[in-house]
C-alpha cells in the first residue's frame, strides 16, 4: 500500500528544492503519526511523504519496501527515512555532489518519549546520543534520483533487519560516493522490539 502526503512551493521559500521523503513500514502504524508530524514541522515546504508497507506477514523487506517508494516518487531528491527515526526541529535533507547522512545525534526513547537507560540502548548505538557513529548508513539517508539509480536502488534479496545498510553504504562506495554527515541533526529514535 502507498499513501502521498504533499505540501508544495510556499511563498516563504520558492527556491527550495522539492523532496520526496519515503518511509518504509511493517507494522509500525504506531510510530507513523511521530514520523509524519514530526517532518510537517520541519522548515521544508515543498515536499512529499510517500508511505510505503509491506502488505504481508513475512520477514520485514525493508529494502523492497524503500524500492517501491522510490518508484512513486516525484522529485529529484530522495530521502530514505525509517518509520521510527524522528527528526527534530534542526535536521536538513539537502543535497549536492554527495549523498547526505542527515542524523548527526539519534536520540533513543521508551513509548512515553521519555529518554532510554544507557544499557537498555541496543549495544552498536549506546554513543549515538553524542555522535552517530561515521560508517552507520541506516534510519535516514538522502540522495538524488540520479545516485539512487546508478547504484541500481536497494539490494531485494535482505530479509528481516539488518545488512542492507551495509549493503547500501558499500553500493555507494561501489560508485564512488563518499557521504557526508550533516554538522546538526537531532533524531528521535522511537522503541521497537
Amino acid at each position: 500500500m502507498i499513501i502521498r502526503l504533499e505540501k508544495k512551493m510556499s511563498n516563504k521559500s520558492l527556491d527550495q528544492k522539492l523532496i520526496s521523503i519515503g518511509i518504509p513500514v511493517y507494522n509500525g502504524k504506531k510510530f507513523i503519526t511521530h514520523a509524519v508530524d514530526s517532518i510537517i514541522k520541519q522548515n521544508y515546504d515543498n515536499y512529499e511523504i510517500i508511505i510505503s508497507e509491506q502488505n504481508n506477514n513475512d520477514n520485514f523487506q525493508i529494502a523492497c519496501v524503500e524500492n517501491v517508494g522510490f518508484k512513486h516518487a516525484k522529485y529529484d531528491t530522495i530521502v530514505l527515512q525509517q518509520v521510527d527515526y524522528v527528526p527534530t526541529d534542526n535536521v536538513s535533507y539537502e543535497v549536492s555532489n554527495e549523498p547526505v547522512l542527515p542524523a548527526r545525534i539519534a536520540t533513543f526513547v521508551k513509548d512515553d518519549m521519555t529518554e532510554r537507560d544507557y544499557f537498555d540502548i541496543p549495544a552498536g548505538y549506546r554513543m549515538f546520543g553524542e555522535e552517530v557513529e561515521k560508517n552507520f548508513y541506516g534510519g535516514v539517508i538522502s540522495l538524488t534520483r540520479e545516485m539512487f539509480l546508478k547504484i541500481n536502488g536497494l539490494n531485494p534479496l535482505y530479509k528481516g533487519w539488518g545488512n542492507e545498510d551495509e549493503d547500501l553504504r558499500e553500493r555507494l562506495k561501489w560508485a564512488g560516493y563518499n557521504p557526508i554527515r550533516n554538522k546538526v541533526g537531532n533524531f528521535i529514535c522511537l522503541y521497537h522490539e
